[in-house]
């Protein structure tokens, strides 16, 4: 398997909302949510979470700067995100196999319209 995946992420504080632009054609493979924690998988439609050959991946992390306490990278960015907001989310487009441009571009195109509504 091989999984190219373009992530953004977007930090925001407890009373924003995020918008992301409308994904055709794809379906929910898997919700969850425990502890401020969630992923929404989304695939598709006809394939799976195990077996798709794209994925949009959203999580979230509430309240992630005040539980993380990593070295280097991530302690610089849990700083960054204490600074600046409560929650974390992360957006991320996947393929199993290498993409084509097109693909690349349709990823890029979709995480460019993720933003977040005061």
């Amino acid at each position: 398997m091989f999984a190219f995946i373009i992530a953004g992420l977007l930090a925001t504080s407890a009373d924003e909302q995020i918008t992301r632009p409308p994904l055709a054609g794809f379906v929910v493979g898997n919700q969850q949510s425990s502890g401020g924690a969630s992923i929404l998988e989304e695939v598709p439609a006809g394939e799976t979470v195990q077996k798709w050959t794209r994925m949009v991946t959203t999580q979230r992390f509430e309240g992630l700067a005040e539980r993380l306490d990593a070295a280097g990278f991530l302690n610089m960015l849990a700083k960054a995100t204490a600074r600046s907001c409560t929650d974390l989310h992360v957006f991320q487009v996947a393929w199993r196999s290498v993409p084509s441009a097109n693909d690349v571009v349709w990823g890029e195109r979709y995480l460019d319209g993720v933003s977040v509504k005061p």
